[in-house]
């Protein structure tokens, strides 16, 4: 009978090892998914995707690398735990910095690329500005996620929550914001214009 409910003891502890294990693990891929979808973040905002202005474009950098460092730090350190031998712990120590070297070079390659392929098309840039001259827009507007410059600030498209940035038509077409909005934007009809 006691040896009946040692083994019983052993068996919960086990199998409450083996619970914690599956639950280290799942949280750190949790940990994994949010570092992922900072390394993303970093890119899109590296390429203009996501419009920062320029004065906290390398705060924002920072904030969202230490971030993505932090949570595959973690990630990698509960995985670690998670695990029951030493070999599948030099595992994840490797996979975790082959991981996070990859990404590290995939935003470096994406900027470069972003860089080198990004070139303002000096006509596209003239014709809009003459566009925006005929019209008398001094100031475009555009906001941080959209992909369109406006004339109007308080144009129907534009969401009314969010920060709306405003500039030159060259300062919209630097943030990768290169087409006219339709509505308030676009060569109005009657006029020369295509």
């Amino acid at each position: 009978m006691a040896e009946d409910q040692r083994a019983e003891k052993k068996m919960t502890k086990v199998e409450g090892g083996r619970s914690s294990a599956g639950r280290l693990k799942t949280v750190s891929w949790v940990l994994w998914a949010a570092a992922l979808l900072c390394a993303a973040a970093v890119c899109l905002i590296i390429n203009r995707t996501i419009y920062v202005p320029a004065e906290n474009f390398a705060g924002r950098i920072a904030v969202i690398a230490a971030a993505y460092l932090l949570l595959v730090i973690i990630a990698a350190r509960l995985r670690i735990k998670g695990q029951k031998d030493e070999a599948g712990a030099r595992k994840v120590k490797r996979a975790t910095a082959a991981v996070t070297a990859a990404l590290a070079v995939i935003c470096i390659i994406a900027a470069a690329v972003s860089s080198v392929t990004d070139k303002i098309q000096e006509d596209e840039l003239r014709a809009a500005q003459l566009a925006a001259e005929d019209r008398g827009a001094e100031t475009v507007y555009w906001t941080a996620f959209g992909k369109h410059y406006h004339f109007d600030e308080y144009c129907q498209s534009l969401p009314e929550a969010g920060t709306l940035y405003e500039g030159s038509m060259r300062d919209a077409f630097e943030a990768k914001r290169r087409q006219p909005c339709e509505f308030c934007a676009m060569p109005q009809e009657g006029t020369d214009q295509e």
